[in-house]
């Protein structure tokens, strides 16, 4: 489920600097999506989203926990990240998925996180901002990639019908 038209995706809020909403209008960007990665950085996307001098450029921003910061996934980031969601601004669930290159969180810890959010955007009907990095290196196949991913999706419950069809 495509929401808008983008031009810029996966803008960082922290490095988001007085000014650039001015400079992106000028330079032909019509939107942008802010990334959240941990919840203080959706909370962050969320206040910009909200800000009167962001009306330059148009501005969403997702909600999530990216796979480095798994372990942080517990209730009650669940609970906040799920009412960020149901905010007009929240584009989509994430970004959030499996990254086993720098394994900063255990295999099972993203797994869990990311089956989670999987659900909340199916509940939510909102687009899955995915991320995927070196899902086969600990097993050298690609089907092991796309099996953690069907698994995850599957235990959630099946995507929106697609109004278009």
């Amino acid at each position: 489920m495509l929401f808008c038209a983008l031009d810029q995706v996966g803008v960082n809020a922290p490095a988001i600097q007085p000014g650039w909403g001015e400079r992106s209008a000028a330079a032909g960007v019509g939107a942008w999506v802010l990334t959240g990665c941990s919840l203080k950085g959706s909370l962050r996307g969320q206040a910009l989203c909200a800000a009167p001098d962001t009306e330059s450029v148009g501005m969403r921003f997702t909600a999530g926990v990216h796979p480095h910061d798994a372990a942080s996934w517990d209730e009650a980031t669940a609970a906040s990240i799920r009412a960020l969601v149901e905010d007009p601004n929240c584009g989509a669930v994430g970004e959030c998925g499996l990254d086993y290159d720098r394994m900063k969180a255990p295999r099972e810890v993203q797994v869990k996180a990311f089956a989670a959010q999987a659900a909340m955007s199916v509940e939510a009907e909102k687009s899955l901002f995915l991320h995927c990095r070196e899902l086969d290196a600990d097993r050298g196949e690609t089907r092991a990639t796309r099996r953690v991913y069907a698994q995850a999706c599957t235990r959630v419950a099946t995507p929106p019908h697609d109004a278009r069809t």
